[in-house]
């Protein structure tokens, strides 16, 4: 019968995908409809439709991983639809569906719930976290479909590097993950796999399950990590989910999902390679591979554009001001005090707690009401270390003609920048160079993207 146990203590766990043979269906009743039922480290919710002639079980994924779950994802999506009954699941351990404790049980449920009526179609569907629980899962019900959104490719964080896993908690204290590579197991038909082009992590476990032979590989131009929101932001998603529901054919659900088909030259993969090689200093190789994508997608691709402000941030000088126009790239507002504001362009813009991270180049927009002239003072540290041939002094610009003219350059990466500017009608633009830049993912593998060329800790604007 279901129950609850306690997490097993610290030790090492047996990698379980697609493990061996398991207990046939329990012989006790079915979990009842409308109850969270425990088994071990796992909790069901089934809603169950009388006459249903299709079944889902949909995977919660990570959440706040600092709170304990409330809910169970996908649900409203699932609940209205009908002639499908919906089977929600998490893992409140959050081990990424290895741990032991109530596995069995919960495969053995679902298998009697699989068994129960003669569903014309079963489905897998799960996010990041969830996605991970669908792939394990699909080698215990091999008759069911698979909608996996960011799948991890692996948990091995020793083999694959510290980036494979966003949330590796669970596996650090149980010594868990080696040998976890995911493996294909019955029709190779039946598996979408789909991720976006946002961050190089995605596109690296894209990387390894195209390598490895994986089919149903997709890819979503201008897509985050959570695509289950970025489709609901398309207003995709309950047509995506009512598809997988009844059972249509997985390209179908592709297309509804506007993806474009994976292949080992599809233009995220030339993202990957052009990022890689512009972290070894071969430029001229990273040019080829972001004319190949921009070929592809060009602007419907954010990150896209944001990798080629960060490659013209790599350049000696800073390139004309309409080629920065014309691409994507990362914003960030901040006001200050008098009434000021600073808004920022540029590869990586985003505000960790106390500095702001930003890219080789970025542009500065000022914003004083009532001054003509302003002092700016700042202090954009250098990373630690930089990419291959980068340089690390920090110059100032401000716009001339169709270009730029240097105004000042700080004495030393890590020294304060003081320029003087004038302002039309309380404003004025300002850009900043570090050709070079760091990122934790590029240089040792971490889960850390940030490709940052300047921390910004002191900033003070005032009237000249």
């Amino acid at each position: 019968m279901p129950r609850r146990v306690l997490a097993p203590g610290p030790g090492p766990v047996r990698p379980r995908m697609n493990g061996p043979a398991l207990p046939p269906p329990l012989p006790s009743p079915l979990p009842p409809p409308g109850e969270v039922t425990a088994f071990g480290a796992y909790e069901m919710l089934r809603l169950h439709r009388p006459g249903a002639r299709h079944l889902v079980v949909a995977l919660t994924g990570l959440g706040d991983a600092s709170r304990p779950y409330a809910g169970f994802e996908f649900q409203s999506s699932l609940q209205d639809l009908p002639e499908v009954d919906a089977v929600l699941l998490r893992d409140t351990s959050r081990s990424w569906w290895l741990n032991p404790e109530g596995w069995a049980e919960l495969v053995a449920a679902l298998r009697a719930l699989a068994a129960a009526r003669p569903y014309a179609s079963i489905s897998l569907l799960g996010l990041s976290l969830g996605a991970r629980g669908a792939l394990a899962l699909a080698g215990e019900l091999p008759q069911a479909r698979v909608l996996a959104l960011s799948p991890p490719y692996t948990l091995d964080r020793a083999r694959h590097g510290r980036w494979v896993v966003r949330h590796a908690r669970w596996l650090e204290a149980h010594a868990a993950g080696a040998g976890s590579d995911s493996r294909l197991v019955g029709d190779p038909a039946r598996y979408l796999l789909a991720f976006g082009d946002d961050e190089p992590i995605d596109l690296a476990s894209l990387a390894l399950f195209e390598a490895a032979g994986w089919p149903g590989l997709f890819l979503l131009p201008g897509a985050l990590h959570n695509l289950a929101r970025v489709l609901k932001e398309r207003r995709r998603l309950g047509r995506v989910i009512a598809l997988l529901a009844s059972g249509a054919p997985m390209p179908a659900v592709a297309a509804a999902m506007g993806a474009l088909a994976a292949h080992p030259h599809v233009y995220g993969l030339r993202m990957l390679a052009a990022r890689r090689l512009l972290f070894q200093g071969e430029l001229r190789a990273a040019d080829e591979a972001l004319e190949e994508a921009w070929a592809v997608v060009g602007a419907q691709s954010p990150r896209l554009g944001r990798l080629l402000w960060l490659r013209h941030g790599l350049d000696p000088a800073p390139p004309p001001r309409a080629v920065l126009e014309a691409l994507p790239c990362a914003t960030l507002d901040m006001t200050l005090e008098g009434g000021a504001s600073l808004s920022f362009r540029s590869s990586e813009a985003v505000r960790v707690p106390g500095p702001v991270l930003l890219g080789p180049l970025a542009l500065l927009r000022l914003r004083l009401p009532g001054a003509t002239r302003a002092v700016l003072t700042l202090r954009a540290e250098a990373p630690p270390r930089l990419n291959a041939g980068g340089a690390t002094p920090l110059t100032a610009f401000r716009p001339e003609g169709a270009g730029w003219r240097p105004l000042a350059q700080s004495p030393a990466p890590q020294q304060p920048l003081r320029v003087e500017l004038p302002l039309e009608e309380g404003e004025a633009e300002l850009l900043l160079h570090r050709p070079g830049f760091f990122s934790g993912f590029d240089a040792e593998g971490t889960a850390d993207q940030f490709a940052w060329a300047m921390r910004l800790r002191e900033l003070a604007l005032a009237p000249g």
